[in-house]
């Protein structure tokens, strides 16, 4: 699933901007608070909101930087 979700959001973000590293930081402080602020209110559909926007961020920088995250989790579980 991770997978497919990388590779779609790579296609979709092929011709954007190439963020620098303060940008990015930025957007993942954003979304990690939004995601906390979330999960301290115990409001559910607010969580998975702000919890897509936040895994989306880590994806969309990966991408930036040639991670491949299905291969880092697998190597780090000593999956396969």
């Amino acid at each position: 699933m991770i997978e497919k979700l990388q590779s779609f959001l790579k296609k979709k973000h092929k011709f954007d901007k190439k963020l620098d590293m303060y940008d990015i930081l930025e957007i993942l402080d954003m979304n990690f608070n939004a995601f906390r602020g979330a999960v301290k209110s115990e409001e559910i559909e607010n969580v998975k909101k702000s919890l897509s926007n936040f895994l989306v961020g880590i994806i969309k920088y990966c991408n930036t930087r040639d991670i491949n995250i299905q291969e880092v989790i697998k190597e780090d579980f000593n999956l396969e």
